[in-house]
């Protein structure tokens, strides 16, 4: 066997960020980890592919925006010598976000094995972030023009989508994001881009089917996010936010901003996230009811504490509970806003900022209230995830026969759910309760086994 051709363009670009194989080891570990991936690149690995060995499976992927952040700038595989066909420019790039969902959905649904491992494997991009600033949200008019087809789009057709997308919406609180995900992906891309696609009634109907799809496309990365598939859900929710820009660049359009913000605080990335957060908050100010605004506000104070910004993030959750408090809840929220109360929103990022402060009191308090105020039906999932975050709150602070008494509750909730956050959060419940089952805390062994048998049945 011939010997392996060095990977010169490779070695260039670690070269140029200047960090040690080691360091960019891990980066890529934790590029993989919030795509929901298990790596385990170390500095051996990095100096194999240097001279000349093919990552396997999507490490090429994760090494590309590891790169990328380390430089600041974007890095495509092609640049590093590896093929391109793993990559999504289009779904990422496309000021179309018609064309963007189209080619996107039917790359995820294509019966091509390949093209669907490529998809589910697309890297969460931090410097696909800065995509948003300075769009122009005429592109997505324009691009439906140049498709222009099909019947007359009018109020029934805006309110088929809506219905159906609250439905779906509904079904993926009470049985997680592996649940009909499908279904709403090929909706999405064609019977909702066609309608995008169509001649309108007014230029309010118009509007209000992009704004309309725009939600459909944030069901669908939301689902993603739930699978723990990061860059999959981020293409959804950029695309998303440039729907939403052709519909209403203020307020829609500022949600998705937030939901941008929201997953780049839970991947560790602080400062973009405040940056999306602020911009945000920014368009929705004085255009939005208090409760709507109180939800924006929150988002920030929930960036700031991702950067460890504590002072900012325990003033900035304050002032989203005086904006609660400023006025009655409405009688609806906005329909862009699919996550039921804004008391409970704001309540969780208070537990959470709270907690990462050290304050387990008033953690404790803002997780009860964050329970009290939802629905435990009709948002089965998240109020699932909030019993395990009360449970892990007592089990730190040494109250163990608690924290076993409320995972056993999590666990009610959590049976029938396809999710990875739920997935995610009974490994962990294990993690700790191996340490009480050594200590003999009571109901631990009977709860580790029942959250075995369950995570057994998730796909």
């Amino acid at each position: 066997m011939g010997a392996r051709t060095p990977n010169q363009a490779l070695r260039r670009m670690v070269e140029a960020a200047g960090c040690s194989y080691e360091a960019l080891a891990r980066a890529v570990v934790t590029v993989a980890a919030e795509n929901g991936e298990r790596a385990r690149t170390d500095r051996t690995s990095i100096a194999h592919w240097i001279n000349g060995t093919t990552p396997r499976g999507r490490a090429g992927l994760w090494l590309v925006e590891a790169l990328s952040r380390k430089l600041g700038r974007t890095v495509t595989l092609a640049q590093v010598g590896l093929a391109s066909g793993n990559e999504l420019p289009a779904a990422l790039d496309s000021a179309d976000p018609i064309g963007s969902v189209i080619d996107l959905g039917s790359a995820e649904l294509a019966d091509d094995v390949n093209r669907r491992r490529m998809l589910a494997g697309a890297a969460y991009s931090v410097a696909a972030l800065a995509l948003p600033a300075g769009y122009d949200p005429g592109a997505a008019e324009r691009g439906a023009r140049a498709r222009a087809r099909g019947g007359m789009v009018g109020d029934g057709e805006v309110a088929t989508v809506r219905a159906l997308t609250k439905a779906f919406a509904a079904a993926d609180e009470r049985a997680g994001g592996g649940h009909a995900r499908t279904a709403v992906v090929q909706y999405l891309t064609t019977d909702a881009a066609a309608m995008c696609s169509g001649r309108f009634r007014t230029a309010a109907h118009r509007r209000a089917i992009f704004g309309a799809a725009a939600e459909l496309a944030h069901l669908a990365g939301w689902m993603a996010h739930d699978l723990q598939r990061e860059g999959l859900a981020q293409r959804y929710y950029l695309t998303a936010y440039r729907l939403a820009s052709a519909s209403d660049q203020h307020a829609h359009a500022a949600w998705e901003l937030r939901l941008l913000s929201h997953q780049a605080s839970g991947l560790g990335h602080g400062p973009a996230s405040i940056d999306l957060a602020q911009e945000a908050l920014r368009r929705v100010a004085g255009r939005v009811d208090a409760h709507t605004q109180a939800m924006f506000t929150a988002t920030l104070a929930r960036a700031y504490s991702a950067d460890r910004h504590t002072r900012a993030a325990t003033t900035t959750i304050a002032a989203a509970e005086r904006l609660l408090d400023a006025e009655a809840a409405p009688e609806e929220m906005p329909h862009f806003a699919m996550l039921g109360p804004a008391s409970s929103l704001v309540a969780h990022h208070a537990a959470d900022i709270a907690a990462a402060a050290g304050e387990h009191r008033s953690a404790e308090a803002a997780f009860r209230a964050t329970l009290a105020s939802r629905d435990p039906i009709a948002y089965r999932r998240v109020h699932a995830l909030t019993l395990v975050d009360l449970a892990g709150l007592l089990a730190d602070t040494g109250r163990a026969d608690e924290a076993v008494a409320t995972w056993d509750q999590a666990l009610d909730y959590m049976a029938g759910v396809q999710s990875g956050r739920h997935r995610k959060a009974m490994v962990a419940m294990r993690a700790h309760l191996a340490g009480f089952k050594r200590r003999g805390i009571p109901g631990s062994t009977d709860l580790d086994r029942r959250a075995a048998d369950l995570l057994s049945t998730m796909a």
